[in-house]
């Protein structure tokens, strides 16, 4: 009996043991120190119209003049063409049970201009079917350990991922976080009901008598 109660109990340690490790394994994108181009600090140039060839989707920041594409993953091959989306996380332009969709970048490229975001700030997402617009609604700076603002959201959200500090030589040890809320659609002006003219009323009348 004494026996079987043990092994429960070495079972539930070694349950949150293992699961404890896997959440110590867990990151957030991380940085590739030897990703340093001769334009460091410097977003490549935004081209002149998004192309939805390869990329699944194309994040815009107007105020900070970013426009990158999007591609699912974040291995290097992507994040040297551009932004990655997390996997696991919601997908851009399609509703999702998991709503909040992810995206990370390098922050000696594509997403270098996220130094200078602030609460307030206005981003796109752009996909094929169309465009949404996100409000920056808070900035973080947390450890790579913080993998809960990966997690679904009861709304959807936008969440922006980049190593920090900017100017860190070498693999940077923070991650700075810009998570944006939706913006609701903006309302379209009803047209006002078109007033009948006197003349159109006077010559109702005059039908009406008419008919008598």
């Amino acid at each position: 009996m004494r026996s079987g109660r043990l092994r429960r109990r070495l079972g539930a340690a070694a349950f949150l043991i293992a699961a404890g490790a896997g959440r110590a394994v867990a990151q957030l994108p991380g940085d590739d120190p030897a990703f340093h181009p001769d334009g460091f600090h410097c977003p490549p140039e935004a081209p002149a119209a998004p192309d939805f060839g390869e990329a699944i989707a194309w994040i815009e920041f107007p105020r900070l003049g970013l426009l990158a594409p999007v591609y699912e993953g974040t291995a290097e091959t992507e994040l040297r063409r551009g932004a990655g989306l997390v996997a696991g996380t919601a997908l851009p332009g399609i509703p999702d049970r998991r709503r909040n969709c992810v995206i990370a970048a390098h922050r000696t490229s594509y997403f270098s201009p996220l130094e200078s975001a602030v609460e307030g700030d206005v981003i796109s997402l752009i996909t094929g079917s169309g465009a949404e617009e996100y409000v920056v609604v808070r900035i973080l700076v947390v450890t790579p350990d913080h993998v809960e603002l990966e997690k679904a959201t009861r709304a959807p959200r936008l969440t922006l991922v980049t190593c920090t500090p900017f100017n860190y030589l070498g693999s940077a040890p923070d991650r700075l976080v810009v998570i944006a809320s939706k913006r609701p659609p903006r309302p379209v002006p009803r047209r006002h009901a078109k007033k009948r003219t006197p003349r159109r009323a006077s010559l109702d009348r005059s039908n009406r008598g008419s008919q008598r």
